[in-house]
């Protein structure tokens, strides 16, 4: 006897969860958009009906009967001028409730975020379903913590957050400061004229680089980049999957910290004689050479093999991301949205924390942290 998906037990469990859970995503059209257009959209998706939006935001939809109007009148016509108003429902409200407004609505409903952007279509049989394709967000980034995979769209986020963002740039400030104090040790004990005394210099970037191969960030860091490669290839979240998805990711800071570090060192550099040249010759050798550097930093210095604890970590984070990112009130991320969730500003505030601690630590012995 075949096994039955929806026994009333699985129904009713789906009931409880979020109807964002069950939507289909949908194209949209704009009030602009000729009904030719639409209609063509709504043919192509196989939809009943297909939402309308102005400037992005939910006006009503396009039906048969809509079409159907449009006929008298040129096919040229604006969409908006046959709009018909539809039952909406939030992505974050129950099943149940949406099951409710289905009944009204005639088994169909429009599924809008708070900030009326269209998150897709729920209808009733897609609570029957056994399976369901989760909504992928169009752009996934995150960063590597000391204790976990953080991962964000710009506009919602998931997993370790806060503190541990923050403990990531205490951690990157602390071993580039290790490195400082071996210069300060090391550097008197050798002449001025010196060619160790370039290498020493360096000293910094080895410290950095000593901690990512020595401690969990570069495996949370590869698990981070293997986890955004599934979701955006619709891969399922299984540790035996995302293992076997690439380290180097090309959205990777990584990429751009190498851009920033190479135009600086062949720009600063003595090497060319005539400060034009030089210029020319750092922004076409960064130019052509910043992305293969960064991806060979990235798979050899910044990430290495994630444990089964890394990549778990990172297919619960990514497990969170979704479901949140399917309740969202709003999921188009706003400047400052962006930027508070990428996690930049917490690692800046951590490496400033780690600069105080160390100054207080240094006040005693007369080193003022600044001569580092």
């Amino acid at each position: 006897m075949p096994n039955k998906p929806h026994t009333k037990g699985v129904i009713l469990d789906r009931l409880n969860q979020p109807a964002g859970r069950f939507m289909r995503p949908c194209p949209v059209a704009e009030t602009f958009s000729s009904v030719a257009v639409a209609a063509e959209r709504m043919e192509s998706a196989g939809l009943a009906i297909l939402p309308i939006v102005r400037d992005g935001r939910y006006v009503g939809v396009l039906t048969q009967a809509s079409i159907l109007a449009s006929l008298s009148s040129d096919d040229a016509s604006p969409a908006g001028d046959f709009a018909r108003d539809w039952l909406s429902i939030p992505p974050y409200v129950t099943g149940a409730e949406a099951m409710r407004k289905l009944e009204a609505a005639g088994g169909i409903l429009v599924v809008v975020a708070d900030d009326g952007e269209v998150c897709g279509i729920l209808t009733a049989s897609a609570f029957l379903h056994s399976d369901h394709e989760r909504v992928k967000p169009p752009i996934v980034g995150g960063m590597a913590t000391p204790l976990g995979v953080y991962l964000t769209t710009g506009a919602v986020n998931a997993g370790r957050k806060g503190w541990n963002l923050i403990l990531t740039g205490v951690a990157m400030f602390s071993a580039m400061l290790f490195g400082e104090i071996v210069v300060i040790l090391l550097s008197p004990r050798l002449a001025s004229s010196s060619p160790w005394q370039n290498v020493l210099e360096l000293a910094p970037i080895f410290t950095l680089i000593l901690m990512f191969r020595l401690f969990p960030l570069a495996g949370f860091h590869a698990a981070e980049h293997q986890v955004v490669h599934a979701i955006e290839q619709d891969e399922p979240l299984l540790p035996d999957v995302v293992r076997r998805m690439p380290r180097v990711h090309p959205r990777c800071g990584t990429n751009i910290g190498v851009g920033i570090s190479l135009f600086l060192g062949i720009s600063q550099s003595r090497w060319i004689p005539y400060d034009e040249i030089r210029l020319l010759a750092a922004v076409l050798i960064t130019i052509f050479f910043w992305r293969p550097l960064g991806s060979f930093v990235q798979q050899y210095i910044t990430t290495k093999p994630a444990t089964p604890k890394q990549i778990q970590s990172g297919i619960d984070a990514a497990n969170e991301l979704l479901r949140n990112y399917e309740q969202a009130t709003q999921r188009k991320p706003t400047g400052i949205g962006r930027l508070l969730n990428s996690g930049i500003l917490h690692v800046i505030a951590g490496s400033f924390l780690a600069y105080l601690l160390a100054s207080l630590v240094a006040l005693p012995f007369g080193i003022k942290f600044g001569e580092l």
